[in-house]
């Protein structure tokens, strides 16, 4: 890195470093977890939610921690249009990729300020995209995150493991852009707050990374109706996930991103170590919300195409959760098995 990159990462530090403003879209599990940590860092944030902020203004925002303890805040500034919100320096997307149809809303000019990073914390393959369309002129990021956390009410999240943020710049051609001056401000906000975040050169890579555990254990959980100690106890179920993450890195690895074989591996046997745990597809099924099948499984199964690559199984998997998909549409709690399909339960 040349002496003017240096300044300009240097300065962009400095400004994540003395908390500026920030917007989380979307308080879940993910966005409430992020904005709670900044907030009692000391960052101003800003939280615009879809339904329940009446009882989150009255009662605060509330992580109970496995790893922090309680975390509490009392008098959060909560929010229901984003065109009301301040302009702030980030902006952190946590909404679910089902809603970035809607992010020219979400993302108005009055929310941005001149400098404003936007960081996508989302699941999935090309999500950034939506952004830098509704955000022209904004550093885009996509933040990759490793977390065990679920909403239990509006302003009540339980966490239980991790908490890793992984930053990288969203690029049109998909080349890596280095670690950028935003990058390095991003995880420098992150890392005030005590929130572990790696600046990363490349966001593909990363992204492909992640996409090792969405693909498999996220469809999976829905469609067998078990958590993620199941999966990992059940044999059958293990070549299952094997063979998912193997079509990924054939895949990745056709876009010029390796994953060794030894990264799945420690995937799957961290993830067979920690405690039983309910991904977030499994957790939208069962409060009746639209699944990411896009994001995660139709946009990797183009990109993999593209390349001459076939992912029978991962295409297979998606086929199946668009069936559980359109026979479910509409039932405010689906059944583990609908209606139409037969034998009922949860």
């Amino acid at each position: 890195m040349d002496r003017g990159a240096a300044t300009e990462v240097g300065k962009a530090m400095a400004v994540a470093a003395s908390f500026p403003r920030v917007a989380v879209i979307g308080a879940g599990a993910v966005g409430g977890y992020f904005g709670v940590r900044l907030a009692l860092a000391g960052a101003e944030v800003h939280f615009l939610v879809r339904g329940g902020a009446a009882q989150i203004r009255r009662e605060g925002f509330r992580v109970h921690s496995d790893l922090h303890g309680e975390l509490a805040v009392e008098k959060p500034q909560v929010w229901e249009e984003a065109a009301a919100i301040p302009a702030c320096d980030f902006v952190l997307v946590a909404v679910k990729t089902t809603a970035n149809g809607q992010l020219p809303a979400l993302l108005p000019p009055s929310l941005l300020a001149p400098d404003a990073v936007v960081v996508m914390l989302q699941n999935g393959l090309d999500v950034e995209a939506a952004a830098a369309a509704a955000a022209p002129g904004h550093a885009v990021l996509g933040g990759v995150t490793y977390i065990s956390a679920w909403k239990e009410a509006p302003g009540r999240i339980r966490h239980s493991e991790k908490g890793l943020v992984k930053l990288a710049e969203w690029t049109a051609d998909g080349r890596p852009a280095g670690v950028t001056p935003a990058v390095a401000a991003a995880r420098g906000l992150f890392q005030a707050a005590g929130i572990p975040a790696e600046a990363l050169p490349d966001l593909l890579l990363p992204r492909w990374q992640k996409l090792l555990w969405n693909i498999p254990y996220n469809g999976l959980s829905v469609v067998l109706g078990a958590d993620t100690a199941a999966l990992s106890a059940d044999p059958a179920a293990r070549r299952l996930v094997a063979t998912l993450m193997a079509e990924v890195r054939a895949a990745a690895a056709a876009w010029g991103r390796e994953i060794p074989a030894a990264f799945a591996a420690a995937m799957a046997a961290g993830t067979a170590a920690m405690p039983p745990y309910r991904p977030s597809m499994l957790q939208d099924w069962d409060a009746g919300r639209p699944l990411e099948i896009e994001a995660i499984y139709r946009t990797p199964l183009r990109r993999a195409a593209e390349k001459g690559v076939a992912m029978p199984v991962t295409a297979a998997l998606a086929e199946q959760l668009s069936f559980l998909a359109g026979r479910c549409s509409g039932l405010r709690s689906p059944p583990r098995v609908c209606p139409a399909a037969g034998r009922m339960g949860r």
